[in-house]
């Protein structure tokens, strides 16, 4: 009788309905998040698979970066390109100077969660599942970030439109992409919720994933100055000491290369090897239009369609950058700008359709423009398309980004 009376006193109280309604809609934020997930990764290995028993393999795949490219299973064609060389550093460390250009974290966390793994290739797999995780943690933190701002329908369609995104292949693969999104999302999170020491230790962790992490460095500090109404004084407080240590993260890194090859600096200057190197902004520009218009007859060749598809990446993301500025936060802003004019300044729009997969504040505005039902079903078909023939080509060894 006692415990009955307990209960319905516990019941009549004013916030028991309002726990009671969160409760149920984090179950249905999570049922939607992870069917969506499952449904996307399920396709892209339905899709993957069945390409391999019916399109050529591209011959120039450097063969030996695999174990056996012909011996194809649910997990090794997710390990194409860079795969291999995260895969080496997991394995071996920065035994080969020119690796230094992919940063630590990501083969560091292969390397350790491969001791747990008690089948052949455990780096392989341990790569697959850290990014197959990463995203998943991603998403959740995309959907709880777009929501300080904007509608559930909003949020929900802004984590459709990021998976089916013809890049998301990388993802789904062996690639850091995932995990440096996760990191750099949850930075902005946390930092929007002014818990500085978690968006502080996020940043850190994504300076140590990526280059580009010094670019999440920057638009959280932007975003910290912001809210400090842009008072100097800010830049002193404790909560913005938590912000530099952050860049702790690339500063690590250096003094690593310092240690092992006499130069902090070295994962820029081995960007040479890679065929990047310093050129003004206006000249790859120029450069990649003359290429499309005095080699049409090279038209239908992949070498042509991939230059024609990251100029236009980089033209759609340019857009949609300075429409971020004017409509959402300057942190979102100068977060995109910084990361799509800083590797064009490398020399090259090569592999630029994949650095744009981690520009997050392009997805929210994609599913503001999708409120519009013709909108959202030209953006949906579109990226769906290009995804499937991505998936194709990626599963099948050939260059996509």
């Amino acid at each position: 009788m006692f415990t009955c009376k307990i209960i319905i006193e516990i019941h009549s109280l004013p916030h028991y309905k309002v726990i009671k309604d969160s409760i149920k809609y984090m179950k249905k934020e999570i049922k939607y998040i992870l069917s969506l997930f499952l449904t996307w990764r399920i396709s892209l290995f339905f899709i993957a698979w069945i390409s391999i028993f019916f399109i050529t393999k591209n011959s120039a795949y450097r063969s030996a970066w695999l174990f056996d490219i012909e011996n194809y299973n649910l997990i090794n064609i997710w390990y194409r390109w860079d795969s291999a060389h995260y895969d080496f550093i997991a394995t071996h460390g920065y035994e080969w100077v020119n690796s230094v250009v992919f940063f630590p974290l990501y083969p560091f966390l292969m390397r350790i969660f491969s001791y747990f793994i008690p089948f052949e290739y455990p780096t392989m797999i341990a790569g697959f599942l850290i990014s197959n995780f990463a995203i998943i943690i991603a998403l959740f933190y995309f959907y709880k970030l777009i929501k300080l701002d904007y509608s559930d329908q909003i949020s929900r369609r802004a984590l459709l439109y990021l998976l089916i995104f013809p890049m998301s292949i990388f993802f789904a693969s062996i690639y850091t992409e995932s995990l440096f999104l996760m990191l750099t999302l949850a930075s902005f999170y946390y930092v929007r919720k002014n818990n500085y020491k978690a968006s502080a230790m996020a940043v850190f962790l994504a300076c140590l994933t990526r280059f580009a992490g010094i670019f999440v460095f920057i638009a959280i500090l932007v975003e910290y100055l912001y809210q400090n109404n842009y008072r100097i004084k800010a830049l002193r407080a404790k909560n913005a000491f938590y912000i530099y240590l952050s860049s702790l993260g690339l500063i690590s890194y250096m003094f690593f290369l310092n240690l092992k090859y006499q130069n902090p600096f070295l994962f820029i200057s081995a960007q040479s090897h890679w065929g990047r190197n310093f050129v003004p902004i206006w000249n790859v520009l120029f450069d990649s239009i003359i290429y499309i218009f005095i080699n049409l007859n090279m038209f239908f060749t992949l070498a042509y369609f991939n230059n024609l598809i990251e100029l236009a990446y980089f033209i759609i993301f340019a857009i949609i950058s300075v429409y971020v500025w004017g409509k959402m936060r300057k942190s979102y802003a100068i977060y995109m700008i910084i990361s799509i004019v800083i590797p064009l300044l490398s020399g090259s729009v090569a592999s630029l359709n994949r650095y744009v997969l981690v520009l997050f504040p392009a997805f929210i505005i994609l599913a503001i423009i999708g409120q519009n039902k013709l909108h959202h079903v030209i953006i949906s078909i579109t990226f769906t398309i290009f995804l499937i023939y991505h998936t194709i080509m990626f599963a099948n060894l050939y260059w996509v980004g």
